[in-house]
């Protein structure tokens, strides 16, 4: 991506100007803070993914159950949906449960 592609910008906070600065914590304490800062926004990336994989395994569900191929073994005349099919519920199955295995790790981290 290289430079061009990175959201980066030049901040100036009044060079010239009277500019006043606030400790957030006690004095050498900055690392501890963008430590904290760190880890919570790493936990909201988490829930990114997981907003991400569960939007995923709806589409797919829901394709699944609307895309149809074959006749259906229970009713030969009609064309079965493919989430009637032994591989595709399975995949479907697995992507549930890693996500639900992620959503239920979100919560366990979120109450420490």
């Amino acid at each position: 991506m290289g430079i061009n592609g990175s959201p980066t910008c030049v901040l100036s906070f009044g060079d010239n100007d009277d500019c006043h600065g606030y400790l957030l914590e006690a004095e050498n304490m900055g690392m501890e803070q963008m430590f904290k800062l760190m880890n919570e926004a790493r936990l909201l990336v988490g829930l990114q993914g997981l907003a991400g994989a569960s939007a995923a395994v709806q589409n797919a569900w829901a394709y699944a159950n609307e895309r149809t191929q074959g006749p259906s073994s229970i009713h030969p005349e009609k064309k079965a949906s493919i989430i009637e099919f032994p591989d595709v519920r399975r995949m479907l199955m697995h992507m549930k449960a890693v996500t639900e295995g992620l959503r239920s790790l979100m919560y366990t981290q979120h109450g420490t």
